[in-house]
């Protein structure tokens, strides 16, 4: 039998073909990870105004859409006590607004 032939059943040559394999998936995998952790990242960004020039007139804005929120952590034991804090801390939002 020829040594360069397709059929060789040389013990390394399974091993190293699974190794690739999975390196290859293993590097898929991550780098969709970059790549989604990257597309997501960037959308954070899109609330964002800029504008540069000058206006002819002074203009009046009298609208924002602001967006926020928050949170306080509780042990599920106390989660009424949690509820009366919440509503205390969005009463003092709305205070501060």
């Amino acid at each position: 039998m020829d040594s360069t032939s397709s059929s060789c059943r040389c013990p390394g040559k399974g091993i190293a073909r699974l190794v690739s394999g999975l390196a290859v998936a293993i590097a898929i995998v991550a780098a969709s990870y970059v790549a989604s952790a990257a597309y997501l990242k960037g959308k954070t960004f899109d609330r964002t105004i800029s504008t540069t020039g000058s206006a002819e007139r002074v203009i009046e804005s009298d609208t924002a859409k602001w967006t926020t929120s928050f949170s306080r952590s509780v042990e599920p034991a106390m989660l009424k006590e949690g509820t009366a804090q919440l509503t205390e801390d969005t009463k003092a939002v709305i205070a501060t607004l």
